[in-house]
């Protein structure tokens, strides 16, 4: 698997865009341990973006990669437990991170719904 592009966390605008856009359809189970850690501390990286678009996608790969059986550990509770979402964010980005913090927390909390969004 050619990784090299998440080796650095330097890329801009678009490209970084495309490669956090792309990240979900890479399966967990496919990647070696250092890939896995590669590919998680580059979405990681973006995390607190304030480009939304790019926090989105890192949030959409971590989600995606959680279900397919992503590991658990203390590095990725810290990840977790540092998400931070304020009521002003688009409801995409607090729904992905309640659902996070759900499979790796175990929260139980979902944010409100706004029913002038639905």
């Amino acid at each position: 698997m050619i990784l090299e592009h998440y080796k650095s966390s330097r890329w801009e605008g678009l490209t970084r865009f495309l490669l956090l856009d792309c990240m979900p359809e890479i399966p967990y189970a496919l990647c070696t341990s250092s890939q896995r850690k590669l590919l998680f501390r580059f979405a990681r990286g973006f995390l607190d973006s304030e480009d939304m678009e790019i926090r989105v996608s890192a949030l959409r790969f971590l989600l995606c990669w959680l279900r397919q059986g992503c590991a658990k550990d203390s590095e990725m509770e810290t990840t977790v437990r540092a998400l931070d979402t304020s009521d002003s964010d688009p409801v995409c980005a607090r729904y992905l991170s309640a659902q996070i913090k759900n499979l790796v927390l175990g929260t139980g909390s979902m944010p409100p719904y706004d029913a002038k969004l639905l």
